[in-house]
């Protein structure tokens, strides 16, 4: 149906002499033209835009432009989301391996609520009386990468030997929930002095289980274009952009936060090429937390399929075989035993302090093995990243001197 509008206009169109019709017919016929023209515009464009981006492609210019691009946005507040875009237009498998383990790594590096602190210890009372039993409260902040962990709480005075009740001597955490709770232990049968005034020192123990993750990424190239790139003085990296590449073309790894820091150790320059023997270590330190390290439960390591330890001479670790298509090592026993030693234990320490043997066998290890390249191809590639795992039990005190006073005799 003709709306009513419309059939007055074309009646009086019609109704118009031939020679006033001719105009409407030329202009329509131009429109047609430019809009033609439009189209094919667009679509040889569009092709020629494809023949010119397959040979900046081929020729490898895109790269040079890409990279260029991202140094320059790298400053910028939308740097980090474009450059990771970039990123993946010139290496998408960088995109699709192993993202949930880096990201995680990523978000925690910083997170500073990683671990279990004692930000509080006080005691009830300023002073307290001798045989007064003695109480002290403390506040735990605790937050934790593992699905679930469990910390226990212990209390201890100096020259004391009899019943502590402890109120909240476990208590469960949970992933990504940074958790407060109020500990406290009570000293039953109090401290005894005939002094005046005297002090003890009470501590409050945090024991925690804990995991602490790290990686580093790894790039391989053929030996012998790897020399021919270096002969010309030429970087092997110069068209890709990696954040963690040192100026000496060694990588950094990257850790999460937390009471022990674990950093990988491949200090020999990338890309990593075959027929070279590497040095790969795994270095566990002690972190700024009051606290030491108690026992160390594991670590693993998963190496891409084209990196393999050679384990069978001089090497802190064994394989485990494949875990989703990684190559997979977990420490000997051998170098268990090298940390886990009871430093509370005289025997077993020697001459040395139990804080000696602490700071000799717990606040720092490095495990060693040799690394080798399987293959690698005559283009510098990315082929993952290099992951790590220690899981350990730590134990993190606070220490608070307690006053007691002698009880006052009654006088009749």
């Amino acid at each position: 149906m003709v709306d009513e509008k419309e059939e007055g206009f074309i009646s009086k169109v019609a109704k118009e002499p031939f020679e006033k019709r001719i105009p409407r017919l030329i202009g329509g016929i131009i429109k047609w033209i430019f809009f033609a023209i439009i189209y094919i515009a667009i679509i040889g464009g569009i092709i020629l835009g494809g023949i010119f981006v397959y040979n900046l492609v081929k020729t490898g210019t895109l790269d040079v432009a890409l990279t260029e691009v991202r140094v320059a946005i790298a400053n910028t507040p939308l740097g980090k989301v474009l450059g990771t875009f970039i990123t993946g237009i010139q290496q998408p498998q960088k995109l699709l391996t192993g993202v949930s383990w880096e990201s995680q790594v990523e978000q925690n590096k910083e997170n500073q609520d990683l671990g279990v602190r004692i930000t509080k210890l006080a005691s009830k009372s300023s002073t307290f009386r001798s045989k007064e039993p003695i109480e002290i409260l403390g506040e735990v902040k605790a937050s934790s990468l593992s699905e679930e962990a469990t910390v226990s709480i212990k209390c201890s005075m100096e020259d004391y030997t009899g019943n502590i009740d402890i109120t909240h001597s476990t208590e469960t955490i949970y992933k990504g929930q940074l958790q407060t709770f109020q500990p406290r232990c009570v000293f039953s049968d109090g401290a005894e002095t005939d002094k005046d005034i005297t002090s003890k020192k009470a501590s409050m123990v945090a024991s925690y289980s804990f995991a602490t993750q790290a990686y580093m990424n790894a790039y391989t190239l053929n030996k012998v274009q790897k020399n021919i790139i270096l002969s010309k003085n030429e970087n092997p990296f110069s068209n890709i952009q990696e954040p963690y590449l040192k100026s000496d073309n060694t990588m950094s790894s990257v850790t999460t936060y937390g009471p022990i820091n674990l950093g990988i150790g491949l200090t020999q320059s990338q890309p990593l090429s075959e027929e070279e023997i590497y040095t790969f270590g795994i270095t566990t330190t002690n972190n700024d937390f009051t606290g030491n390290l108690d026992k160390l439960e594991g670590i693993t390591v998963q190496l891409p399929t084209d990196l393999e330890l050679i384990t069978e001479r001089n090497c802190d670790f064994i394989s485990s075989g494949k875990e989703q298509g990684l190559n997979t090592y977990i420490l000997t026993d051998s170098a268990f035993e090298r940390v886990n030693i009871d430093c509370s234990n005289k025997e077993v320490r020697g001459t040395l302090t139990e804080i000696g043997c602490i700071e000799q066998y717990k606040n720092k290890q490095t495990f060693l093995c040799d690394l080798k390249v399987n293959q690698a191809s005559d283009k510098t590639t990315y082929i993952g990243s290099i992951k790590a795992e220690a899981q350990y039990i730590y134990s993190t005190r606070r220490n608070l001197a307690v006053r007691i006073t002698k009880q006052q005799e009654i006088t009749a």
